[in-house]
C-alpha cells in the first residue's frame, strides 16, 4: 500500500472517530444550562478553518454563548494569501510554493487520494460548525467584509504593515535575516504584506461596524492576525490574545490567555497590575513545585528535549574566571519587531556579546544551542552554523561551544559551571535567577523580562556596561538575591498560575490536538476564571 493510500485509510478512520467526537459533544451542549449573565459582543478572529482552532475558539464561544454573550466567528474563505501556517519546507521546491495557492482553504493536488482526503476533512469541518452554532452565535465570513479591489490604504499604513510582512517571511523561510535579492523571499514578503494589509482592513471593519466589547485571537503576531489585533488593541478596544498550548506549564489543559502577545507578555497590564502583590508562602511553594518538574525533565517541553540518553558534561571549571553561559532562542520562532529594540535580532545580539567577551583572560564562554532545533523543530536551521558564517567561534580561546544536538541536563550543567548567565528571551531567564544565578537580557521588553528579578535593559550601552562590570553586577545580584528571588516568585506565579486558563477540550498530550470524548457535563460550565479573566 503506498502512503497515499494508507493516509486515506488512516483519514477514513480519522473521520468516523472524529464524528463520534462531536456528537458526544453536541449531547452535551443540548443537555447544558443556558444563562443570560454576559450581556456582550464577542469576536473571535479564528481565521483559519481547522478541527484544532474550532475546539479551542468555537468551543469558547460557544460556552460564552450559552450563558448569553453575542459570538461573531469571523472565518477566511480565500481571501488572504496565506494563514502563516506552511513554511518553505513543505514544498519540495522553491517554485512549487510560487505555483500553488499557499492558503489552506484552496490549496489542493493533483493526486486523487490526497483531493479525497481534502473532502474528508471538509465533511468533518461542516459537522464541527454545525455542532458549534447556537441562536448567539454565528458565522461571519471575510468574504462578506472585506475585498482586495477595495481596501483602505497610503503609503503610511503600508509602512506601518511592513514589520508584520517581515515577520511572515522569516516564520516561512525559518530565518533571521532576508535576501530580497531573492526572487522567493521577495515574492512570499509581497504575499504578506498584502496579508497584513487585508488584516488591517479587517480590524478597520470591525471596529467601524460591528464595535465589540471584545476581541479575541490566536497569536497576535504575524501577518495574519497581527495587524487586526494591534489595530483594535490601539483604538482601546478590549483585545486578547491566546495561544494554543500552555508551552511550560505541567497542566496540559492550561493556555495563554492575555491582554498581551505572547512573545511581550511583561508589558500585559494585567501583569502591571499584579506585580505589587505580596509574595506569599503558597506562591513560592507553587512555583518550586513548578521548577522542580522542569529540572526533573517532567514538563511538556523538557520531556522531549531530554527524551533518551543524558550525556555527562565534561569540562574543566576553572574557578578564578568568571564562567558566563549563552543561551539562544530559536532563530525564526516568533521573530518580531517588538522585541528588538536593543538589537536588531538574535544573531546580532550574539555576534556583538561574543566580540564583547572574546579574548577576555578573566571570562569562560559557555554557548550552548537550544535543544528545540534538534527535537521539536528538527527541520530548523542551526544557529551554530550560522554564526560559523558570521565569525570563526570555534577558534575563540575562551568560548567552549555546546551543540543543540548534545544530550546535556541544561539545569545540571548551569548548576556546575555558570556564574552568569545572558539569554535574548526564554524561560531561562526565570529559572536562572530561581537557581541562584545573575540572568542578563537581551531582548527588549519580552516574555520573562522581569524588572528586579532578572537585569533588564532598554539599550545597548547599558547592556555592554553590565558585561563590563560582570563581576558587580554578579556582586549586586548576590547581594539582593532576596529581592530578586521575590520578584521571580511573583512573575513565576503570575505566568503559570494566574495568566492561565483552563481549555478542557485539549488532549493530555505534548501536541496541539483535542479530545473531545474526555469532557463532561461541567466542563460545558462557564469558567469564573475567565470571567476574572475578562473582568466581567
Amino acid at each position: 500500500m503506498t502512503k497515499d493510500k494508507l493516509d486515506y485509510v488512516k483519514n477514513i478512520i480519522k473521520l468516523f472517530e472524529s464524528l463520534k467526537e462531536y456528537n458526544y459533544l453536541r449531547n452535551l451542549f443540548m443537555n447544558s444550562n443556558r444563562t443570560n449573565i454576559i450581556n456582550k459582543i464577542f469576536i473571535f478572529n479564528t481565521i483559519r478553518s481547522f478541527r484544532n482552532i474550532f475546539d479551542r475558539e468555537l468551543f469558547l464561544g460557544k460556552i460564552l454563548a450559552l450563558n448569553g454573550a453575542k459570538v461573531i466567528i469571523l472565518l477566511d474563505d480565500g481571501i488572504l494569501n496565506h494563514w502563516d501556517t506552511y513554511q518553505y519546507d513543505h514544498f519540495h521546491k522553491n517554485e512549487n510554493f510560487i505555483q500553488k495557492s499557499l492558503n489552506p482553504y484552496y490549496y489542493t493536488s493533483r493526486n486523487r487520494f490526497q483531493f479525497i482526503n481534502k473532502f474528508l476533512k471538509n465533511i468533518l469541518l461542516k459537522r464541527a460548525k454545525k455542532v458549534y452554532i447556537d441562536k448567539n452565535l454565528r458565522y461571519v465570513y471575510y468574504s462578506d467584509i472585506i475585498s482586495k479591489d477595495n481596501l483602505i490604504s497610503n503609503f503610511q499604513i503600508l509602512e506601518k504593515l511592513q514589520k508584520y510582512a517581515k515577520s511572515s517571511t522569516i516564520r516561512f523561510f525559518k530565518t533571521s535575516e532576508l535576501d530580497f535579492n531573492n526572487k522567493y523571499v521577495k515574492y512570499y514578503y509581497l504575499l504578506s504584506l498584502q496579508n497584513a494589509l487585508l488584516s488591517y482592513n479587517v480590524g478597520n471593519f470591525i471596529l467601524n461596524h460591528i464595535n465589540p466589547d471584545y476581541f479575541i485571537t490566536s497569536h497576535g503576531i504575524y501577518s495574519t492576525w497581527g495587524p487586526a489585533y494591534d489595530y483594535m488593541r490601539e483604538n482601546n478596544s478590549k483585545s486578547f490574545v491566546y495561544a494554543g498550548k500552555h508551552s511550560h506549564t505541567i497542566n496540559p489543559h492550561d493556555i495563554y490567555f492575555t491582554d498581551a502577545k505572547v512573545q511581550t507578555l511583561s508589558r500585559s497590564t494585567f501583569w502591571k497590575k499584579y506585580k505589587n502583590r505580596e509574595v506569599t508562602n503558597e506562591m513560592e511553594e507553587k512555583v518550586k513545585r513548578i521548577f522542580k518538574s522542569r529540572i526533573y525533565h517532567s514538563t511538556k517541553d523538557t520531556l522531549i528535549y531530554y527524551n533518551g540518553d543524558i550525556k555527562k558534561f565534561e569540562f574543566k571549571k576553572d574557578l578564578m574566571k568568571c564562567n558566563i553561559g549563552i543561551f539562544p532562542n530559536l532563530i525564526w520562532d516568533g521573530n518580531i519587531e517588538d522585541r528588538h529594540k536593543i538589537f536588531k535580532g538574535i544573531i546580532e545580539w550574539l555576534t556583538e556579546t561574543i566580540n564583547f567577551l572574546k579574548d577576555n583572560k578573566g571570562i569562560q564562554i559557555f554557548l550552548k544551542f537550544h535543544p528545540a532545533e534538534t527535537t521539536i523543530f528538527k527541520n530548523s536551521p542551526q544557529i551554530q552554523n550560522i554564526m560559523e558564517k558570521k565569525i570563526d567561534i570555534k577558534c575563540i580561546k575562551n568560548l567552549k561551544i555546546i551543540p543543540s544536538d548534545s544530550k546535556i541536563n541544561t539545569y545540571k550543567f548551569l548548576k556546575d559551571y555558570v556564574d552568569f548567565g545572558i539569554v535574548y528571551d526564554g524561560i531561562l531567564a526565570l529559572e536562572m535567577p530561581f537557581l541562584k544565578i545573575p540572568t542578563l537580557l537581551g531582548g527588549y521588553k519580552g516574555r520573562f523580562s522581569v524588572n528586579g528579578g532578572n537585569f533588564t535593559v532598554s539599550n545597548k550601552k547599558e547592556y555592554f556596561k553590565h558585561l563590563e562590570n560582570v563581576r558587580k553586577t554578579i556582586e549586586l545580584f548576590h547581594k539582593d538575591f532576596d529581592i530578586f528571588y521575590k520578584n521571580i516568585i511573583r512573575y513565576s506565579y503570575w505566568y503559570f498560575y494566574k495568566n492561565v486558563l483552563k481549555l478542557p477540550t485539549l488532549s493530555n498530550g505534548i501536541s496541539y490536538g483535542t479530545n473531545l470524548l474526555k469532557l463532561r457535563l461541567n466542563d460545558i460550565e462557564l469558567d469564573n476564571k475567565l470571567l476574572e479573566i475578562l473582568e466581567i
